[in-house]
């Protein structure tokens, strides 16, 4: 397939762009170097060089019904990049041109305050974004750049939507522990002192409450019972310490060597260059193969990148 439009083509596919582009986000002119200009830009001209090879022109109507087949297969190109847009149109101004670009700080972002934090990460919608990558699949027209941006939206998902259900979970000793925010030490100190406190309050008013019904020496063998069951329940907390903490540890490393292995796949998007389909799949395979779990979504696509030559 040739690799060049000439001179007509490529006029009569920048003008189809530029309506289709106005269609959507006005006549804004700073729209199409923005990211839905670009990716438009991308895909169309891929599947315009595919119309060529086919032998359809763009002044032909040898469609049914009298309909351009040209016109028809930049339309069919642009509709995944419209669908991915609208996943994100309940976190973004609609005209602001955004559809997905690489984030390169995705850690920073979501360990971030809480108020910059939801500036910073997107609003994935899940079910959609997975629909419109399984529609893409399905379809005829594909591109280098849609697949880049369908794989690195995949993984970008994965990664934000797992870094902040850890490192943001909420953590309340005792009661609501998170398993990455806990300090066995810390939070043995802290529940001896609550349990001591909490108990210390209810026997009192234990006492006021029984003091009328119950001789007094009653109620100082029920402390020294209480107070001795305390003293037993510590040292036993206390002798199970070690162990409680090396499973604190375990699942900590566990789940760094998670956020690290997605990390570095997310940073082999990061090329401006070629990126190899093969590449990106085996590192999917090596960190699946320590615990990570990727959309079944993602899978399929690279599969099919694969099976179109391999690189996006």
């Amino acid at each position: 397939m040739t690799e060049h439009l000439d001179y007509e083509v490529e006029e009569h596919r920048r003008a189809w762009v530029d309506r289709k582009i106005a269609s959507v986000m006005g006549d804004d002119h700073k729209a199409r170097h923005g990211e839905y200009g670009r990716l438009l830009d991308g895909v169309t001209r891929t599947a315009a060089l595919e119309a060529v090879a086919a032998g359809h022109r763009h002044n032909d109507t040898t469609g049914r019904y009298g309909r351009n087949v040209f016109d028809e297969m930049l339309a069919a190109a642009s509709v995944p990049i419209d669908h991915l847009r609208y996943a994100f149109a309940p976190s973004w101004d609609d005209n602001s041109g955004r559809v997905w670009s690489h984030r390169h700080y995705v850690l920073s972002d979501v360990t971030a305050k809480p108020e910059q934090r939801a500036k910073m990460v997107p609003q994935f919608q899940r079910p959609e974004i997975e629909e419109v990558v399984g529609r893409y699949v399905a379809g005829t027209v594909k591109s280098a750049e849609a697949d880049r941006v369908f794989v690195d939206v995949m993984v970008a998902m994965e990664f934000y939507q797992f870094a902040d259900s850890v490192l943001n979970a909420p953590h309340i000793p005792i009661l609501a522990p998170s398993a990455w925010k806990r300090r066995p030490i810390t939070d043995w100190i802290f529940g001896r002192f609550m349990s001591a406190v909490a108990g210390y309050l209810g026997y009192l008013l234990f006492w006021f409450a029984s003091k009328a019904f119950f001789p007094e020496r009653w109620l100082w063998i029920v402390g020294f019972i209480l107070t001795g069951l305390f003293f037993l329940e510590a040292t036993w907390s206390l002798i199970m310490l070690p162990s409680e903490w090396i499973k604190v540890r375990a699942h900590q490393k566990k789940v760094t060597l998670y956020l690290d292995q997605m990390n570095g796949l997310y940073r082999s998007l990061a090329s401006d260059g070629p990126i190899s389909a093969r590449h990106i799949s085996e590192l999917v395979a090596k960190s699946t193969d320590v615990g990570v779990i990727w959309p079944a979504t993602l899978h399929v696509l690279l599969e099919d990148i694969m099976a179109r030559g391999g690189r996006f």
